[in-house]
Parts: C-alpha cells; sequence; structure tokens
C-alpha cells in the first residue's frame, strides 16, 4: 500500500506543514496542471485526521469539511484519504501511539463521513437541517431533471394566467423579434438560474444589467462625442472617425436620436424583465416548496438564505451556526477555483473564525466558468488571504509547479503554447490575459515511444452534436480520441 503512495517533493511538504502548524487561519496552494495538488491535500487531511485521533477525539471524521467541485474529483477524496492513512501508518510515520485497531476505526469512519464529497453534497446535509424552516415540508429530492423542467414550465404557466404577466412577455419576445414562444421562457429559467448562482436578488440582477447599459454606454448617450466613443470601443477609432468625417450634420443628428432611443427603450426592456423576472421566481419558490423539489443551486440558495436573510432570524438558527462552527475546525478545497459565488457564501456561514483552512487550486485550469465559477474567490485567498467574506491570519501560499502527470515532450509543448499564443492578436487573441503562462517542469522520464498524436477525423457535423461524436457511419471524436488514448 505505502508504494502506491508517492512522496511529496518540497513545495508540497511545506504545504502540508504548513497547514498543519496552524491553529486556525489560511494555506493556500496554488497548482499548475499535472503537480499534484489534489494527492498533497489527501495527506494533509490524512496527517489531520490522525493527529485528532492521537490527541483522544473519538469522532475525528466529523471535524473536517473536505470537498471538491465535480463528481469525478471528489469521488477519489476518501479512497485517496484513505490510501495515505495506511501508508503513513506503514511507513512509521502516523503518530506513534496508534495501533492497527486505531488506523481500522479511523478508516471507517473516513468512509462514513458526512461532509467529504461535493460542495453540492456537503450543502445538501446542510439543506435538510434547515428544510422545514424554509418552508418545504422536509428534505426536497435534488437535482431530478425531469421534475426540475416540469417546475420550471409550471412556472412560466403560472405567470402566463395572469393579464400582466402575458403584457410583460409579450414585451420580451417583441424586443427580441421573435416568434418562438420557447425564447422567454428560456431567458427565464437562464436568469434565475444566473442569479441564484451569483447569490443575487431580482432586483439586485437587475442594477446588474442596468450597469452593463451604463458601461456599454460609456456613461452617456447625449452627445455626438458619447457616441464615438462607443463606436470606437466596438468597432475601433477608424470606423468612428469614418462616422464623424463622412456624415452630414443632419445624419449624425438622427443617429444620434436613434441611440437615444435605443438607450430608452433599452432601460424600459430591463424593467419590463426584471418585473417578469420577479414574478417568475416567485411562481418558480412556491412550486418548490409545493412539490418539494430542486436544484443543487436552489439547495446552496436556500442555505444562504437561511443564514443570511433576517426573515429566517431565530435562536434554533444561531444554535445551528454555533452547533457547525464547533465541528467543522478544519475546511479542505480542491480544485477551489471552480467553487461559485453561492456555493462560496453558503459555506461561509459554516465556518467559524477559529477555523483552520486548505485550499488547492490552479486558475489556468477553471473549466466551470459557464457554470458560474468564480476563480475570483481562489485569486483573493492566494494573494490577499480573503476567503469565506473574511480575511484570515496567518495565510500561507505556495506554488507547486512540478508536473508528475505528463513526458517532458509534452510539457514541453504545454509551456511553449500558452507562452506564445495567450494573447497573440494572431493565434489566440484572448486579448489582456489574467494569468501568468504556465511554467511546467516534467518529472517523469521521456519515453522512446511519441508522447503527442495529433487525432484527426472527417466531421459529420457541428461540434457538440451526436453525428460530431459518433455518427452512425465514419468515425467520430469519440473514436479517433480513443484509439490515441
Amino acid at each position: 500500500m505505502s508504494d502506491a503512495v508517492p512522496r511529496l517533493d518540497d513545495d508540497q511538504q511545506r504545504m502540508v506543514e504548513a497547514y498543519l502548524g496552524i491553529e486556525e487561519g489560511l494555506a493556500v496552494l496554488g497548482s499548475n496542471p499535472g503537480a499534484g495538488k489534489s494527492t498533497t491535500i489527501a495527506k494533509a487531511a490524512a496527517e489531520d485526521l490522525l493527529s485528532r485521533v492521537a490527541a483522544g477525539d473519538p469522532r475525528p471524521h466529523e471535524r473536517v469539511l473536505i470537498a471538491s467541485f465535480s463528481k469525478e474529483d471528489a469521488a477519489d477524496l476518501v479512497p485517496d484519504i484513505v490510501a495515505w492513512i495506511e501508508a503513513l501508518h506503514e511507513r512509521g510515520d502516523a503518530p506513534a501511539a496508534l495501533g492497527r485497531s486505531d488506523i481500522d476505526r479511523l478508516i471507517t469512519q473516513v468512509r462514513e463521513a458526512p461532509r467529504i464529497g461535493t460542495v453540492d453534497s456537503v450543502l445538501r446535509t446542510v439543506c435538510g437541517d434547515i428544510a422545514t424552516e424554509m418552508g418545504l415540508d422536509g428534505m426536497p429530492t435534488v437535482g431530478n431533471p425531469a421534475l426540475i423542467e416540469q417546475l420550471h414550465q409550471d412556472a412560466y404557466e403560472r405567470v402566463s394566467e395572469t393579464d400582466a404577466g402575458v403584457r410583460l412577455a409579450d414585451h420580451v419576445r417583441e424586443a427580441y423579434d421573435s416568434s418562438d414562444t420557447a425564447s422567454v421562457p428560456k431567458l427565464l429559467r437562464d436568469a434565475l438560474e444566473i442569479a441564484r448562482r451569483r447569490a443575487l436578488t431580482p432586483a439586485e440582477f437587475e442594477n446588474r444589467l442596468r450597469a452593463a447599459v451604463t458601461d456599454n454606454y460609456r456613461g452617456g448617450s447625449s452627445t455626438l462625442e458619447d457616441l464615438l466613443d462607443a463606436v470606437a470601443a466596438y468597432r475601433g477609432s477608424e470606423t468612428a472617425a469614418d462616422v464623424r468625417d463622412t456624415l452630414t450634420d443632419d445624419e449624425k443628428h438622427r443617429l444620434l436620436a436613434a441611440d437615444q432611443q435605443l438607450h430608452t427603450e433599452w432601460i424600459n426592456l430591463i424593467e419590463t424583465f426584471a418585473e417578469l423576472l420577479k414574478q417568475y421566481a416567485d411562481a418558480y419558490e412556491t412550486l418548490t416548496r409545493e412539490r418539494g423539489v430542486i436544484t443543487h443551486t436552489d439547495c446552496a440558495w436556500l442555505v444562504e438564505r437561511y443564514f443570511s436573510d433576517v426573515r429566517y432570524d431565530s435562536a434554533r438558527r444561531e444554535r445551528l451556526q454555533d452547533r457547525y462552527h464547533e465541528e467543522i475546525t478544519s475546511v479542505i478545497i480542491d480544485e477551489a477555483q471552480d467553487v461559485s459565488r453561492i456555493q462560496h457564501d453558503a459555506l461561509a456561514y459554516l465556518v467559524g473564525d477559529d477555523a483552520r483552512i486548505l485550499l488547492a487550486g490552479d486558475l489556468d485550469q477553471c473549466i466551470y466558468q459557464w457554470r458560474d465559477a468564480s476563480p475570483d474567490l481562489f485569486t483573493g485567498a492566494l494573494e490577499d488571504g480573503q476567503y469565506f467574506n473574511r480575511t484570515w491570519s496567518p495565510h500561507e501560499t505556495e506554488q507547486a509547479e512540478k508536473n508528475y502527470r505528463s513526458r517532458p515532450s509534452i510539457v514541453r509543448f504545454a509551456n511553449t503554447a500558452a507562452e506564445r499564443g495567450l494573447g497573440h492578436g494572431e493565434r489566440g487573441d484572448l486579448g489582456e490575459v489574467t494569468t501568468e503562462p504556465p511554467a511546467m517542469s516534467a518529472t517523469r522520464d521521456a519515453a522512446a515511444d511519441p508522447a503527442i498524436h495529433v487525432a484527426t477525423f472527417d466531421p459529420k457535423g457541428a461540434p457538440g452534436t451526436d453525428d460530431w461524436v459518433a455518427p452512425d457511419q465514419g468515425l467520430g471524436e469519440a473514436d479517433t480520441v480513443a484509439r490515441n488514448v
């Protein structure tokens, strides 16, 4: 067993020691791809748990919250922690007072731990504690796609039963110049999901839309210069100069009037959509309580609202929060760059000021921004020691740059592509990139066979479609990639 668990390098071990060396505070491990951050946090968790057993804690598995964002990564947490517990014991690195029976009992407890898994699964347990106070009959069904689809359809039907709802929906549909009756329900569903992931009320969501208009209009639309500034920003200074030099005074006047009218209509549309969204959100929330069906995002939203909204202020809420603070004294989060704002804010209420926290993440691997992952939260933790809506002290950081996953040729390829491609006007053209290109160093030996294979196929459909992935005739992306894996 111990041979299957690698020994950590100096950077990784310093991070583990930094985390275990603080009674309260924040330790953050920034990492490049393949640098072993998950291995590092698994060892930190194992040593944390072993030290608690040695100190006489009979239920160490209830003192920790260990989570990752995706199901795939979270599925490895318990096996990896168990492997480290076994390896540390076999190597003689576990506390000397612990015998085989202690190790076996701890492993059983880890496998039964209530707060090791995905961030969503952790919040789901909290939701069960507060469900009745949030107007539900009991723990709701979470994440059932068919029930959720019906929920959204019925929420829109309720809005459409009123004359006001029909009038608002028609205004939105006309503004988008669409006869597609499905467009408005989809807009509302997407808006509600985005608002909840970002912990926004409908009113706050409206303010964000208004701010977007202000930003697009560069602060104003009252003069031709305001208009030309916007044209220069979006179409370039040459186009703005053409507008200034080639249009007649009458054409400029009519262009400015049309732009001002567009601004007015845009603001009116935002007001209409905000009112429609409020009605939709109210109908949706009523239905979730009637049917006991919610999404994972709703689950996090309910937890955050329960602890933040004065309407739920009670002695029981205070006792419940005190219980979480007393029980959860260590927090470890892997892939922290992928945590969303609502998940972060909900978890924050479970963590006391005297907790010790370990975050591991890679800003260059934030692949869930389409689901409103908020990498800026991890950036704040890494650079300023800010997380869970407070500033932590002490604040320890390490950067892991060695790559344990890939052969040297792949590491060189990734470094070169990132350095030369990111932000290049004729290549990636990503503009100003907020993170540094990776500077990975390979630890694996080179192999005789080629490490890089270019997989090509004759596409039968658009990217992402069934015909692209696995067509009825010929090869698709799935089979082509599988041949080289």
